[in-house]
């Protein structure tokens, strides 16, 4: 079980990443890359990989934080 504020801060870093990711594949600098996809799935994974045992991995910090205050056993 990992602390509230551990976890708080794993979905905000997640869910940056993401966003970033997500903002700079909608950019009109990037306009014919057909690898927006990828680099979504690309930066998932390692966030998924590394914040499920600390929070979840939801990638939202609102439903991160449900599942660290009240436990579903």
């Amino acid at each position: 079980q990992s602390s509230l504020g551990l976890g708080f801060l794993a979905e905000l870093i997640g869910t940056f990443c993401l966003v970033t990711v997500g903002l700079n594949n909608t950019s009109a600098d990037y306009e014919g890359n057909s690898f927006f996809g990828l680099s979504g799935g690309l930066i998932l994974f390692p966030i998924i990989l590394v914040f499920d045992g600390i929070s979840g991995a939801a990638v939202n910090p609102s439903v991160g934080m449900l599942s660290l205050v009240a436990p579903i056993h």
